[in-house]
């Protein structure tokens, strides 16, 4: 009897030692809500391919305009300048469990944190009247479930869509300055705060494309 227990326990161990583990698998690609538009972001994941850390969501975008012109106030023509400057990112990290359908066909799903940031500001001169400025900033955390699906094309490319139910808190900070030229009017000096909750169920499908290796 203890022999043939001990060689049980030495099957079992074996088994064990020479078991097949998940392949290890990274993947990196593009993501977006509309296909064929510019419109796309960038994402990595790595781990096996029942289990993998995704980062995803990867955007960041900055812009600049400065535009001068005229405004007819009351019989004066004043000169106007006007300086916009915006910069924003956003990402995404989590992790995402994969079920095997059939051999080309997953389903997948997990939870993501999120988190966005965004900064606004618009500076305006009017001529020998006043000067304008506003600054906002912008932060948003969140947490996002993932239900999805993939199509493997000969085990490189993978073709994906997944539904994101979102909820995110958003807290603003708004800075304006209004400085007035005249002796007899007063500078503003002013600051407001927003935040709320948002829990979003109607997020867009989003499509992706991603090479495995």
């Amino acid at each position: 009897m203890k022999k043939s227990l001990l060689f049980l326990l030495v099957i079992v161990f074996a088994m064990n030692l020479f078991a097949e583990e998940p392949k290890k698998i990274t993947e990196i690609g593009l993501t977006t809500t509309r296909p064929l538009y510019n419109t796309y972001n960038f994402t990595v994941k790595f781990g096996n391919e029942q289990s993998l850390i995704r980062i995803s969501s990867l955007s960041l975008s900055e812009y600049t305009i400065e535009e001068n012109g005229t405004m007819i106030l009351g019989n004066d023509t004043l000169s106007v300048s006007d300086y916009d400057l915006g910069a924003s990112l956003a990402f995404a990290v989590g992790r995402e469990i994969r079920k095997e359908i059939d051999k080309n066909f997953e389903f997948r799903y997990g939870a993501d944190f999120t988190f966005a940031y965004s900064s606004f500001i618009d500076s305006r001169d009017y001529d020998t009247t006043y000067t304008y400025y506003r600054k906002s900033k912008t932060w948003s955390p969140g947490l996002q479930l993932v239900l999805g699906f993939n199509y493997i094309l000969k085990d490189r490319i993978v073709f994906g869509v997944e539904f994101l139910p979102k909820l995110c808190y958003s807290y603003s900070r708004y800075d304006y300055e209004k400085n007035y030229t005249a002796s007899d009017e007063n500078d503003i000096y002013e600051t407001e705060y927003r935040y709320y909750w948002n829990f979003n169920i109607s997020t867009l499908a989003l499509f992706s494309i991603s090479y495995r290796f």
